[in-house]
This record gives C-alpha cells, structure tokens and sequence, in this order.
C-alpha cells in the first residue's frame, strides 16, 4: 500500500478497498496480510491493524469502541463478512466509533 491513511474510515472510505472473508486480499483476491505489501483490500478488522498495529492498546480500544458502534452483540468479523453487509454500514461504524 503507497497510500498513508489516518483512519480506518479513511482506509475503507473507497468500496474497492473493502473486503470480507478475509482480514486481507491482494488486488486479485490471494489472502494476504494486512500489513503486508500486497494488501489492496481490508475487512473492518484488517484495517484497524493497518492503522492502529497488530494487537496494541489502540487497535484494541478501536475495537472496542467499534463494537459499541454496532451494538456490541457481535463479533466484529461477523458483522463485516455478514451476507448483505453495505460497505456503506461499514464506514458508518468507523465514523461513529471515532477510528
């Protein structure tokens, strides 16, 4: 990834930059990581990774205030990759959790 994004809802903000299934995928759809170089699309959770690192305070308090976003029934991954999630329902919650 060239591009420097400050936000998660930055990040995800072009639906051709989201994905679900997989917490990542290259631009012809092979699973990457989501810090690595081939990574061209993110699941929600991906893409918290991207910006807030793999594990950390902040990436765990995104998630958290993430899953207050969405109602907190739900793991994150399930609500992203859930049949007939919007990408726009996405961007949504990031806004709304503050990432």
């Amino acid at each position: 990834m060239s591009e420097k994004f400050s936000t998660v809802a930055d990040l995800l903000g072009d639906p051709a930059r989201w994905c679900q299934g997989e917490y990542a995928i290259d631009d012809v759809g092979i699973r990457t990581t989501p810090r690595g170089d081939r990574a061209a699309k993110w699941c929600l959770v991906g893409a918290v990774e991207v910006i807030y690192g793999y594990r950390t305070p902040e990436a765990e308090a995104a998630l958290s205030r993430l899953r207050s976003a969405i109602g907190g029934k739900h793991f994150l991954q399930w609500w992203n990759d859930a049949k007939g999630r919007r990408h726009s329902e996405v961007v949504e919650a990031c806004k709304n959790a503050s990432v």
